[in-house]
């Protein structure tokens, strides 16, 4: 099929040819004003882009799921030539829906928009479209295409012209209970002798000795009617440390051979809820995944409950997709080191023995333990309670480092000192 930079150049030649052989000057003018219309056309091709600008616009750049975002594309033409076909492509991932194109395509699991307009001289078009996203993610619109109609021919010119604008998706927030560890727990409270002072304005009650406890809070009647130390507990003076940890698993098994995209959007949902609800009950609350960050074996957000910490987590968690998952058990070993009595919320797809056991040995320390399992249907949250027989004496005795007879040993020094 011939097009018109063809043709416009075979009819000047014609015209010309005819010209040479009858000496007519008007078909002289007349074959050389097509390679004039082919000399102008090139020459207004490259400069499109200095003369057309493609600007987008957007009420909200940070948006919930399923949550309508107007996107104003103003096409802008500062040339004394009209346009009369002007058309603007661009992609978009599969999970967008949109309304108000002029035609929407699927290609290769991308939704391809395409807008076409046509431009007075000196004037601008603005075009309006709705997106509906209905994932977690970054949007980007920053590359687009434009195939312009010049005046001087039927040749379509295209041109690359990047914009500025991008949408962020925050996680989906789903509905999670009230999470509940009993009596709070004290800001800074340790499980060392370095901890803060307890209200003790107020007696609660007593519990067994741990290492770490002061000597003026053991209760010596009831130590000497129970035959071992007993200390009191006072009320606390402060909300718990809440520690949101995550299980995030890799995108693709090559053991099971199946793809864990699904129950990790699942579990990045869950811990979004979760951090939600620590802000709307005004509880501080810290992030821990187990994706490497910055040359560190895992993730690890300050505790915070201000706007901008929550706005960071939820900004992390729509952003993460290209990760490298560690051990989550190591993880957890690593985090029954810490001294920092808190309340541990931990939310895996995977709750197997190692698991269950690295949290039970969190509760085992003192620790508040509460464990989501993602791969049911409806994650419930289960409180881990310490194993029977271990208690705080188990706890002692690791602290301390001694065996029972030594623990023994001491305690009754410490009352015959008393």
């Amino acid at each position: 099929m011939m097009n018109t930079y063809t043709a416009f150049r075979l009819l000047g030649a014609l015209f010309l040819f005819y010209a040479l052989v009858s000496g007519s000057w008007f078909l002289w003018l007349f074959g050389g004003f097509f390679f004039f219309l082919l000399a102008v056309h090139r020459w207004w091709s490259p400069r499109i882009p200095h003369y057309v600008s493609v600007s987008l616009s957007a009420e909200m750049t940070r948006v919930m799921p399923h949550t309508p975002v107007e996107i104003r594309v103003t096409m802008q033409n500062r040339s004394w030539l009209p346009l009369a076909f002007a058309r603007v492509s661009f992609s978009l991932p599969e999970s967008v829906q949109v309304e108000g194109a002029d035609e929407v395509k699927w290609i290769n699991k991308r939704n391809y928009v395409q807008l076409v307009m046509q431009l007075p001289r000196r004037a601008q078009v603005e075009r309006t479209l709705t997106l509906i996203p209905q994932k977690r993610g970054v949007i980007w619109l920053t590359e687009m295409s434009t195939e312009i109609l010049g005046p001087y021919a039927t040749e379509v010119s295209r041109h690359d012209i990047q914009a500025e604008l991008s949408l962020l998706v925050y996680p989906e927030v789903q509905a999670v209970p009230p999470l509940s560890v009993g009596h709070t727990q004290p800001q800074g409270n340790r499980l060392s002798a370095q901890r803060l002072q307890d209200d003790v304005t107020f007696m609660r009650g007593i519990r067994p000795y741990a290492a770490g406890d002061r000597l003026k809070h053991i209760d010596w009647k009831a130590s000497a009617k129970t035959r071992e130390l007993q200390t009191r507990q006072f009320e606390y003076t402060a909300y718990a440390n809440w520690v949101i940890v995550g299980h995030i698993l890799p995108s693709y098994d090559a053991r099971t051979q199946t793809s864990n995209d699904t129950i990790n959007e699942k579990t990045i949902s869950l811990i979004a809820s979760l951090a939600t609800r620590c802000r709307r009950d005004n509880q501080m609350y810290e992030l821990l995944l187990n994706v490497k960050q910055r040359g560190k074996e895992w993730f690890h957000l300050a505790q915070g409950n201000s706007k901008a910490h929550h706005v960071q987590v939820m900004t992390h968690l729509a952003k993460l997709h290209q990760y490298l998952p560690t051990s989550f058990v190591v993880l957890l070993r690593r985090l029954t080191h810490s001294c920092e009595k808190s309340a541990w919320v931990i939310v895996t797809p995977r709750l197997d023995e190692e698991v269950l056991a690295e949290a039970g040995m969190l509760a085992r320390r003192g620790h508040a333990v509460i464990v989501f399992d993602t791969s049911e249907d409806n994650p419930m949250p289960r409180r881990i309670t310490p194993q029977m027989g271990g208690g705080a004496r188990q706890l002692a005795q690791e602290n301390m480092g001694t065996t029972p007879s030594i623990a023994r040993g001491l305690a009754h020094k410490e009352v015959r000192r008393i």
